[in-house]
């Protein structure tokens, strides 16, 4: 099983608690780190999926400087 789905197996359990009212405070700072690991990583999934499939050098430099942070949106 891919961590992806691992996660979104543990935020559908949570979100039954949320739901329920049954969450300790704690737990929702976990919750809330549980969203954020999830959306970066569909957030990656989708940069690899729209990459472009090109020998254009502008094109790939612009692609690869928005998924690399270091890059930044020159």
């Amino acid at each position: 099983m891919k961590l992806i789905e691992q996660y979104h197996e543990l935020k559908k359990k949570m979100q039954t608690e949320l739901q329920a009212g049954k969450l300790r405070p704690e737990q929702l700072f976990l919750y809330q780190e549980l969203n954020y690991r999830v959306d970066v990583l569909e957030t990656m999934r989708d940069f690899c999926q729209s990459a472009p499939v090109t020998c254009d050098a502008s094109v790939l430099v612009t692609h690869f400087r928005i998924v690399d942070c270091r890059g930044g949106f020159r």
